[in-house]
């Protein structure tokens, strides 16, 4: 999935495939229902005295083999409050790099996703973790080296809890775990 134009109240989003993708199977997805969720900036204690921080980050390095001019292979640091044992969500939230230029194509994208990144993410500690965009090892299109630009990250960290819960604002009660891989 693609999420773009995140606000307090609403975002976008689209299911992407990648390049490679269409190679092997017929274009396009059927419709599937989402789960998501949203939490505002900053840090915050669900019950249970549960900690959780939710923050962005620019990210403008990469991991895989095909160099993209005007960045570098690397690791960018997201900092969090102190969280005892985290567990870490996070996921691209900009389609900044999106092709836009080429014929049947749309913002958000109507065929494969181009240029095609995940996120990649290690060394998970209790105030920080390293991100970076993931090329996925697929090549083609290239990324526009003369305009790429930093992709914006979403991240939520969970401190460790074998079974918590929180009220949504419709009123209903979400029960959660964290599980450390």
């Amino acid at each position: 999935l693609r999420i773009r134009n995140v606000t307090s109240s609403s975002f976008e989003v689209a299911m992407v495939e990648t390049p490679r993708f269409l190679e092997t199977v017929a274009q396009g997805f059927p419709s599937l229902p989402i789960t998501y969720l949203a939490v505002e900036k900053g840090t915050h204690t669900l019950p249970g005295n549960v900690k959780i921080h939710a923050g962005t980050k620019f990210v403008n390095v990469y991991q895989g083999n095909n160099q993209i001019t005007g960045t570098t292979t690397g690791w960018d640091r997201i900092t969090y409050d102190y969280i005892r044992e985290p567990t870490v969500l996070a996921n691209i939230q900009t389609m900044s790099n999106e092709d836009i230029d080429i014929a049947n194509y749309a913002n958000p994208p109507a065929g494969p996703s181009t240029p095609w990144f995940t996120l990649a993410m290690q060394d998970i500690s209790s105030d920080n973790a390293l991100v970076s965009l993931e090329r996925s090892e697929v090549s083609i299109p290239s990324v526009d080296e003369v305009s790429f630009v930093p992709e914006e990250v979403g991240y939520i960290v969970f401190e460790d809890t074998p079974r918590g819960f929180f009220v949504d604002n419709t009123g209903k009660t979400i029960v959660f775990e964290t599980i450390r891989a």
